[in-house]
């Protein structure tokens, strides 16, 4: 179980940090994330500097809690959390029909659709495995080696790179005539 929590772990910190590193570049993109909150009609016009800081302050916080001794099972938790949080918010900004742009990354706009749910929805289901996994882990377990840790590393690299351009890979499975090409159908 080492393993598969090793590779969640640096799924769920690579993709979290990636996040934040898009957001906190310039003022510009911090500006435009809290601006894209106030979209979705979920956050008020005068609370969007606090939740985006709010946002981004959490996201901040999982690779940490992800590293740290001792706190991993808190890390994954807190990850699951918030992208069901985000899961939730994009599949009620969609239901309510609001057009909201998604600035989830931060450098690039584009329309909030029912793949960012699906991501979002895979990233809890990866921070739920790395919590069962870390709790799982005990001191009767096998040792770790490094080639396993290797393998569980390049996994979970991968396994971000795929989920931060999920927009591109959804973008491909749409149908080309698509009037809307922000919802899959």
């Amino acid at each position: 179980m080492e393993y598969v929590a090793i590779g969640c772990g640096v799924v769920q910190a690579v993709v979290f940090a990636v996040a934040v590193a898009g957001k906190t570049r310039g003022a510009g993109a911090f500006h435009a994330f809290a601006r894209s909150l106030v979209e979705t009609r979920l956050v008020k016009r005068r609370w969007r500097t606090g939740a985006a800081t709010c946002v981004i302050l959490a996201e901040a916080a999982v690779a940490p809690l992800l590293l740290a001794p001792g706190s991993a099972a808190f890390g994954f938790a807190v990850a699951a959390s918030l992208s069901a949080l985000f899961t939730g918010a994009v599949a009620l900004t969609l239901l309510r029909r609001i057009r909201a742009s998604c600035l989830c990354f931060g450098a690039r706009r584009s329309p909030m659709g029912w793949p960012h749910v699906v991501r979002n929805a895979i990233l809890t289901a990866v921070g739920v495995l790395g919590h069962a996994a870390t709790t799982a882990v005990s001191a009767a377990s096998p040792p770790v080696h490094a080639e396993g840790v290797v393998v569980a590393v390049l996994a979970g690299a991968v396994g971000a790179l795929l989920l931060i351009r999920f927009d591109d890979l959804a973008h491909i499975f749409q149908p080309v005539d698509s009037p809307d090409r922000s919802v899959l159908r």
